[in-house]
């Protein structure tokens, strides 16, 4: 573990060897590991210094190639717990608004971050800013140089940012400075927030975050009172044993003001390297694929089975200080590392070396004779970014192009092209030309980047995801109209015997592809209807679904079959069977009319069922009115006699994540 190898004489651990000999080495050493033991005895660490189309490539090995989801990157160390709190309560793990929206706000709040030194650029925009009128508001427990711009200084006692932020929500609530109608629209169990931080006033936090009570209670009349205001974070808020709490309460607290889906408004946590955003959105971490889709989700699997042809494990993976554990506890054995020094990195940076050390085969991919790498077996000299094409996602969201500017030095190869090398010999069939052709890849299967193509790159230099169509500019603001936010949803239904019917409604991924999977605990209409319905949502005609997916033959029976028996008669709504002669008889919702009233055809409430009555009141209670922007596709879940139609826009946005609801509604 204490082992040193002196950069300028690697000669006294290490030889030349040509690429076909160091390739063959490192691959087969891994590979064997992998026959004997199984994938779980193996792990990669990738990076968020290389491009998306990099990171990709390596999550895509590690998960075909090794057979686990064994792979994480440096973002388990920075960020991971603000992604875990966006994820929770919005629904998305990247940043609401660009840094440059600070051009546009009136209130701009920085905590747990120094950008003049971490992000200078960013820290320009907050200066000019300030100079423009607006009101800079510090929060850290370092002085640092931003500290000379800003309105207010509140440098409170280190690991005190819960207490601190707490009583600063409770003064907004106490005085009635939060957005009553924007909690109203789009969040949800506010009254229990707001019943739980009535027990932390600033006279009471004061002495433990060591702010005063009076500066606590004008920060929090300043930012609630504010037109528009921006709450930007660093590392000093996520890399913290309560990380997730920090970064929830700031959350929390734009939530409660409506402070968020408009120029000037949002939140986001400043990244720390070129592609920490890129490299999570391309699937480097070990509990999701890319587009951040549980492995755990059997559709979600299947579906990225089918895409790479092969079979996928369905157990998460271990994170970046796990597999150390893992190490030293004899579970892990071999560990493929491309562009991170973890025993430089990780927190306890001698117990990482000591697992390093323990390995039985280590392969590094680098551009230096890094710590990590003086404990491999196999050392491949990678390119740095200047030499080669590749694309980053950055902080703003702003997918970039960067183009080869210098050549490689000696024998170096570009990342992509090592990762297909050793894929090849542990058996995969790649054959990508270019990094171009793994960014094709990607945008099949990721649609976070729908409408951004690798030619619209080279001509425009940089798109902003999502961006909702090939000609049009990306949005640089999200959540303008609510939260749409795609997790597991589970409700009750009451049947006419009053017995729990289960209904698991889960949704997998995001943006503007769906896959609606229904719980085989819920009987459909025929039996012959398909388990998953795929829908794409077009966000730019109002965010109204269209069927993309082929019916078969015996779902567009089934269809028919609904209609001749009356239950396609019953409301008035949209189905599609997929047969255009059935779909021009099938009730439509009064397509000039964007807000669907959607009352019931041909049924009076007098002929309405009880069990019909309850599906209603319990939707009704939780507040689902107002269904605004498109119509929905019915779905007829059969309970007893009756038949409940359930439109899929409703299940969508009962996937929403608890605390931030939006725009629900019930036909």
């Amino acid at each position: 573990a204490d082992d040193y190898v002196d950069p300028a004489n690697l000669w006294t651990h290490f030889r030349k060897a040509t690429w076909e000999e160091a390739l063959e080495v490192a691959a087969s050493g891994l590979k064997r590991i992998r026959d004997t033991y199984g994938g779980g005895a193996l792990a990669g660490f990738g990076s968020a210094k290389g491009s998306n189309e990099e990171a990709y490539l390596f999550q895509k090995l590690v998960r075909t190639g090794f057979g686990t989801n064994n792979v994480d990157h440096c973002t388990r160390l920075c960020h991971a717990s603000s992604v875990a709190a966006l994820m929770e309560t919005i629904g998305s793990g990247a940043v609401t608004a660009p840094f440059t929206a600070c051009k546009d706000a009136d209130v701009i709040i920085v905590i747990g971050a120094n950008p003049t030194e971490n992000h200078p650029v960013a820290a320009t925009f907050f200066k000019q800013a300030v100079k423009r009128g607006a009101k800079l508001i510090v929060m850290d427990p370092r002085g640092q140089a931003l500290k000379r711009h800003a309105t207010y200084m509140l440098q409170f006692k280190p690991g005190r940012d819960v207490a601190m932020l707490n009583a600063i929500m409770n003064v907004i609530v106490e005085e009635g400075l939060y957005d009553r109608q924007y909690v109203q629209a789009h969040t949800e169990e506010f009254e229990r927030l707001a019943a739980h931080i009535r027990d932390f006033p600033p006279e009471k936090m004061a002495p433990i975050c060591g702010i005063d009570a009076e500066t606590l209670r004008t920060v929090a009349r300043i930012y609630a009172r504010a037109e528009r205001a921006i709450i930007f974070w660093g590392m000093g808020v996520s890399q913290h044993v309560h990380g997730t709490d920090n970064a929830r309460c700031l959350i929390s607290l734009a939530l409660m003001t409506g402070q968020i889906g408009r120029p000037g408004t949002g939140l986001h946590p400043l990244r720390g390297q070129n592609n920490v955003q890129g490299a999570s959105d391309a699937g480097l971490i070990p509990m999701v694929y890319p587009d951040y889709r549980s492995v755990e989700n059997e559709d979600v699997r299947k579906l990225f089975e089918s895409f790479w042809g092969t079979k996928l494990d369905p157990k998460r993976g271990l994170t970046v200080v796990e597999v150390m554990n893992a190490i030293l506890a004899g579970q892990i054995r071999g560990m493929y590392i491309m562009g991170e020094n973890p025993a430089m990195s990780d927190p306890d940076a001698h117990h990482a070396r000591e697992a390093l050390a323990k390995l039985e085969h280590l392969v590094v991919q680098d551009i230096f004779m890094t710590e990590t790498a003086f404990h491999a077996d196999v050392v491949l000299p990678a390119s740095a970014w200047p030499e080669k094409d590749g694309t980053v996602t950055n902080t703003n969201r702003q997918v970039q192009l960067g183009r080869r500017a210098i050549p490689m030095p000696g024998n170096a190869r570009e990342d992509w092209w090592i990762i297909q090398e050793m894929a090849r010999r542990l058996g995969l069939d790649w054959n990508y030309t270019h990094p171009r052709d793994v960014f094709a890849e990607m945008t099949a299967v990721m649609p976070s980047l729908k409408n951004i193509t690798w030619e619209r790159l080279e001509r425009e230099h940089f798109v902003t995801y999502p961006c909702p169509g090939p000609d049009q500019p990306g949005k640089d603001i999200v959540f303008g109209d609510g939260f749409r936010g795609l997790h597991k949803w589970q409700g009750q239904l009451q049947n006419v015997d009053n017995a729990a019917l289960d209904v698991h409604q889960y949704v997998i991924f995001n943006n503007d592809q769906i896959v609606l999977n229904h719980s085989a605990k819920v009987r459909f209409a025929c039996e012959s209807w398909t388990e998953q319905t795929l829908l794409s949502m077009d966000r730019s005609t109002g965010f109204g679904p269209t069927l993309v997916a082929e019916w078969s033959q015996a779902d567009t029976d089934c269809a028919k079959h609904l209609t001749n028996v009356g239950w396609g008669n019953r409301w008035t709504g949209t189905y599609v069977s997929g047969d255009p002669a059935l779909d021009a008889t099938s009730p439509r919702c009064p397509t000039q009319d964007r807000r669907c009233s959607c009352e019931l055809a041909n049924a009076p409430p007098s002929q309405w069922s009880e069990s019909y009555k309850k599906f209603l009141k319990m939707f009704a209670e939780a507040q689902m009115s107002s269904f605004e922007k498109g119509w929905g596709w019915w779905y007829w879940v059969w309970d007893t006699e009756d038949a409940y139609v359930l439109p899929s826009r409703l299940l969508l946005f009962l996937s929403f994540s608890p605390c931030c609801f939006g725009h629900s509604s019930l036909c």
